[in-house]
């Protein structure tokens, strides 16, 4: 599974991109939301990971516009669905 990781704490990201690659991921890691949508515009994923918080930005608002932009994005798959981005109103609200 190829996976957008996009976190700015670096001991977090680390973690998470090991932990990820020995489970025989591909991991590609953002610690920008600018450098996220240039990476989602230049490939497919098929999961995004994302801080909600980050130091350009909020990751829902993120989440929100690659929603929007739909079939417009170089990361949907049409044969795939949308990666799994997960429900941004949990997010909101803290649910897990």
């Amino acid at each position: 599974m190829r996976i957008l990781l996009i976190e700015d704490d670096k001991i977090i990201g680390a973690a998470i991109r090991e932990q990820l690659e020995s489970d025989g991921h591909s991991i590609d890691w953002a610690m920008r939301l600018d450098a996220a949508g240039d990476a989602f515009a230049s490939a497919k994923f098929d999961l995004l990971l994302l801080d909600l918080m980050l130091p350009d930005g909020r990751g829902i608002m993120f989440l929100r516009s690659l929603r929007k932009a739909g079939s417009k994005s170089a990361g949907y798959d049409h044969d795939r669905s949308r990666p799994d981005i997960g429900s941004d109103r949990r997010a909101e609200c803290g649910c897990r």
